[in-house]
């Protein structure tokens, strides 16, 4: 089976204690998170 691949930008308490736990549980899954303002600070950085 392919592996299922997730990206999370900025995850509230909600994500990190039930979402990102229960992907992790996932045998086939890998998860990548990113904090919020460095992914904003990588799209702002980007801009004319």
């Amino acid at each position: 089976m392919k592996k299922i691949r997730l990206g999370f930008i900025g995850t509230g308490n909600m994500g990190q204690m039930a979402h990102l736990r229960n992907y992790l549980t996932l045998p086939d899954c890998v998860v990548a998170v990113k904090r919020m303002f460095d992914a904003m600070q990588t799209v702002f950085s980007k801009l004319p």
